[in-house]
């Protein structure tokens, strides 16, 4: 996904949310803010390029550099869906505002130092995973399926991803009734 693209931002604030609101840990939500950004450069010097510019590749950073900071996947989601709900995902401001909203250890200096110093090599590598996706995603947001691309699926789980996942993963479950 990336920071400011609107399908992104669509899709995590309602069918993400909406999913885990259902489902909480009986489904893992692999984040990796990217999507049709470029990077060049070294180790430690990094230069990427975001298609919604400058802003989008920061937010992509505050994003990685907070689901590397807490682990915890109810936590990713409150972060993410946070972020995205806020209008400005791409904000430090609004990162701090999420941060203190959300029950996380992750205080604003930490997210502040994984910016200068690690957040570049995060971007970096979760750049390497999505270009080396295969098939290439053409689109944002691009889903995995345990880890399987599939066109008619990704397509079913943007309209309703929790009917999706009843019907596909989660048959039988009673949240799905």
């Amino acid at each position: 996904y990336e920071s400011m693209c609107p399908a992104s931002i669509g899709f995590i604030k309602g069918q993400i949310k909406s999913a885990y609101e259902t489902f909480g840990d009986q489904i893992k939500i692999n984040f990796r803010p990217f999507g049709n950004a470029d990077f060049k450069g070294t180790e430690g010097n990094w230069t990427f390029s975001c298609q919604h510019g400058d802003r989008e590749c920061q937010g992509n950073m505050i994003h990685a550099c907070m689901i590397d900071l807490d682990k915890t996947p109810a936590t990713q989601v409150a972060l993410i869906v946070c972020m995205m709900e806020s209008g400005v995902p791409f904000s430090i401001h609004e990162a701090e505002t999420c941060l203190n909203e959300v029950n996380t250890p992750i205080q604003l200096d930490m997210l502040n130092n994984c910016l200068e110093t690690n957040g570049p090599d995060l971007i970096h590598e979760i750049g390497v995973e999505t270009k080396a996706l295969d098939p290439p995603h053409t689109s944002v947001p691009w889903m995995l399926f345990n880890n399987v691309y599939d066109k008619e699926n990704s397509k079913k789980a943007r309209g309703y991803l929790v009917g999706f996942l009843c019907d596909n993963y989660l048959i039988g479950n009673p949240k799905c009734k």
